[in-house]
């Protein structure tokens, strides 16, 4: 099944958007598991990404990613966009499952994070202008009924927290933009 991505006009409100919970986690022996949800759109101007995630207790190097293959005229090409527990975020290219180093660019990211009785929680909201992923892959011209393939990712290489994690099942003997750990995405009109 789809996961649908809302094409909006105006002001998007994100809370009303279709929630991807990465809720498969392959590798993971104990009954622990990270919380962790992603929320997408494409506005007017931008691709808009909101994705947190809720532990016990979390490693600065606790990563929330999404990777896209949304570039019609390179569909071997995904827009992989990356931020960490630490406020960091990147974006880079990835073709055919492999970094182009020169393709890695600065995001900004709207960081948020905080703690209650149960853990801890952060994450943050991107924006990614239409003309800055123009230059990298070619105009993104989405409308409702059209698709492409991405999935969504938590992932932790930090001990004692170890965890890999993803919306679409995925195969982490692959690197998590690989081609192979995609799964369906769908552009809605509502």
């Amino acid at each position: 099944m789809a996961f649908k991505i809302s094409k909006v006009m105006g002001k998007e409100n994100l809370d009303s958007m279709q929630v991807a919970l990465i809720a498969d986690y392959p590798l993971e022996k104990r009954d622990y598991k990270p919380y962790a949800q992603c929320v997408m759109c494409f506005s007017e101007n931008e691709l808009v990404l909101r994705m947190w995630a809720f532990e016990v207790s979390t490693a600065q190097e606790s990563c929330l990613a999404a990777s896209l293959y949304l570039f019609a005229k390179e569909p071997d090409t995904s827009l992989c966009l990356e931020m960490s527990a630490n406020g960091n975020a990147r974006g880079f290219l990835s073709r055919d499952g492999i970094i182009a180093e020169e393709s890695e660019f600065d995001l900004e990211m709207r960081p948020y994070i905080g703690e209650d009785l149960q853990g801890v929680y952060w994450g943050g909201t991107l924006r990614v202008p239409y003309e800055k992923l123009a230059g990298f892959g070619g105009w993104v011209e989405l409308k409702a009924g059209d698709h492409f393939i991405g999935n969504f990712f938590k992932i932790c290489n930090h001990a004692p927290f170890e965890h890999l994690g993803s919306f679409f099942s995925a195969d982490f003997s692959l690197p998590h933009y690989s081609k192979k750990n995609m799964g369906r995405l769908e552009v809605v009109g509502y």
